[in-house]
């Protein structure tokens, strides 16, 4: 009995190292716009992306595909993201929440020395009823995905997720605008 409760206890720590997570990637050796792209084509519930930069039309247009099929989503984005025809407003215009970092709301700090320089994907449940954390220093551009030096990781550990999710809802609370309030303050 023993013996069988030993393999058993074997066994199932050699599946949890299969379920393979965490996972590393390098750009532009292992395309990471393509894995993300995978990651958000896979997702079944919610997807909250903090970006630095995003002006990749491959990454919009997938976030967009999730929320067609009915995947709550969210997107902060720093201001350096907003540019005529840019993506994020592409997003907003089909439904996405869309808010843009706003320094002036950051306190006890030189406004214009603080950005939003996160780069991390929040993914409610995937495809095998997880929840992944995707980080690094990938942007979601072109040049990111091509070119640079970049990284990330996946995550699926729930005290991970729980801790990004918090600096999610954080961000958004005290120091971002809504995409339609942002425009607004623009045309001022």
């Amino acid at each position: 009995m023993k013996i069988l409760l030993l393999l058993f206890l074997l066994f199932s720590q050699l599946t949890y190292c299969e379920e393979n997570y965490p996972q590393a990637y390098f750009s532009p050796e292992d395309h990471l716009d393509q894995k993300l792209i995978e990651l958000i084509d896979g997702e079944k519930k919610s997807i909250r992306a903090a970006i630095y930069c995003f002006t990749s039309r491959d990454i919009s247009e997938a976030l967009i595909r999730a929320k067609k099929r009915g995947v709550q989503l969210e997107v902060i984005a720093d201001p350096f993201s907003f540019r005529p025809r840019c993506q994020i407003g592409k997003i907003s215009r089909l439904g996405g929440k869309v808010f843009l970092f706003d320094a002036k709301k950051v306190e006890g700090k030189k406004n214009q020395d603080v950005i939003m320089h996160h780069k991390f994907c929040l993914f409610g449940e995937n495809q095998e009823g997880k929840s992944l954390v995707w980080t690094g220093s990938f942007n979601f551009t072109l040049s990111a995905a091509h070119y640079n030096r970049e990284n990330a990781i996946i995550l699926a550990d729930p005290s991970i997720y729980e801790r990004y999710s918090q600096e999610f809802e954080r961000l958004k609370k005290i120091s971002c605008k809504s995409y339609k309030e942002f425009l607004a303050a623009q045309k001022k």
